[in-house]
């Protein structure tokens, strides 16, 4: 009779390597690990942008809310307003138009067969209520969805 209890499997010797390892590991290096676990958790977590950019930006949609794909101009203005940077800007309005938005189709069929910026009267640049004028040179044209 061989006793199975005697003898070690695989698996045995396997996970006591990986044990040993975890704690050579931790042993060389568990004061790194520390820090940044420190590091990380002092670090200011990201949550809501402002209520006050939230507010311009949310004007801005309301008045352009057949189009609400702000020029390059646009986008610059609204950094300047809000105190955001243009990525804020950029994701605040991808969320806002997935979230909010759904285009109807009079409007794509007219977009499409007037894409030259100049023919766009109702995204002209930003209006006196939202934020004080100024030239905004369209660099981009929006792209077709």
């Amino acid at each position: 009779m061989v006793d199975d209890g005697a003898e070690s499997s695989d698996e045995d010797v396997s996970g006591g390597e990986e044990v040993g390892l975890k704690d050579n590991l931790l042993r060389r290096f568990g004061n790194h690990i520390g820090n940044l676990k420190m590091e990380f958790s002092n670090k200011k977590k990201k949550g809501k942008l402002p209520i006050e950019a939230t507010q311009t930006l949310t004007q801005w949609w309301n008045v352009h809310n057949k189009w609400p794909y702000p020029t390059e101009g646009d986008k610059i203005a609204l950094a300047e307003a809000t105190g955001l940077d243009q990525k804020q800007i950029n994701n605040w309005f991808i969320n806002q138009r997935k979230r909010h938005w759904k285009p109807s189709e009079s409007v794509m069929k007219e977009r499409s067969s007037t894409m030259d910026p100049e023919v766009r009267a109702d995204q002209g640049p930003l209006s006196q209520e939202i934020i004080e004028p100024r030239r905004s040179a369209r660099v981009k044209k929006p792209h077709k969805l």
